[in-house]
């Protein structure tokens, strides 16, 4: 009997871990079609490639294990504490010694987008955009592309939520809002206000969206990750999940 116990604290020890993705924290935000609440689970497109990730890699990680927050707390946090994934995470020069990464996901275009008959015209950022109510989303990549070409945040209307943006700009109280153009172009077509109604004035950036984990995260964990999710684009899970979500 005690040589059977001895094997088998043995056999728990080789076996890899199957926790919680071994002590991750995972945030999100509200940010559809790639990520959203939905009968109480986080759920979209960046989502469900993750969970796949996940199960590829033998790790456990179920919605209720998501933290939904906004993305200023999130972008805080993954700079502050020890094994946090954010997603899904714009890639920059500027971040990518900040983060390890693992991705590229999907393409992301943020840009300032404006409901049609806003009179609105922006050529030059530094500029042109001081003129106009604009309203952003604080510490998003595209308010940092914005703030290095040259624009003042001082001069903006910094969120903690694009949707609340969004609002903002159908109530006449904002002249436009900068954040991922297909992300907003999403949220407005759930309040009913399609791409006819709306314009992009002006493209921001252009980027990949991607997992960041902690700095101090294992580099083994991250290779871990990365590898699944190659091996899923290779057979076409991640493309079948993209479909699901854009027709």
């Amino acid at each position: 009997m005690r040589r059977f116990f001895i094997w088998l604290v043995i056999l728990v020890w080789l076996v890899p871990s199957y926790g919680m993705a071994k002590g991750l924290t995972v945030i999100t935000e509200n940010n559809p079609p790639y990520t959203f609440e939905k009968d109480g689970r986080v759920s979209g497109i960046t989502t469900d490639i993750l969970l796949e990730v996940m199960r590829e890699a033998g790790l456990q990680l179920s919605c209720k294990d998501i933290q939904l927050w906004p993305w200023a707390r999130g972008y805080e946090t993954i700079q502050n504490e020890s094994n946090v994934l954010l997603y899904a995470t714009s890639w920059s020069a500027e971040r990518e010694s900040m983060f390890q990464w693992v991705g590229p996901i999907m393409e992301a275009r943020h840009s300032v987008l404006a409901l049609k008959d806003t009179d609105i015209t922006i050529e030059e950022p530094k500029t042109d955009l001081t003129k106009y109510r604009i309203g952003t989303v604080r510490k998003a990549v595209a308010e940092r592309s914005l703030e290095t070409q040259g624009v003042k945040l001082g001069r903006v209307h910094r969120l903690n939520d694009v949707e609340l943006g969004l609002d903002m700009m159908l109530e006449g109280r904002l002249d436009g809002v900068v954040f991922n153009d297909f992300a907003m172009r999403s949220i407005l077509a759930e309040k009913g206000v399609y791409a006819d109604k709306v314009k992009t004035v002006y493209i921001v950036m252009k980027t990949q969206h991607f997992f960041a984990l902690s700095k101090d995260t294992d580099p083994a964990l991250v290779k871990q990750l990365q590898d699944a999710l190659d091996r899923l684009k290779v057979n076409g899970t991640v493309d079948s999940i993209i479909k699901q979500y854009i027709h």
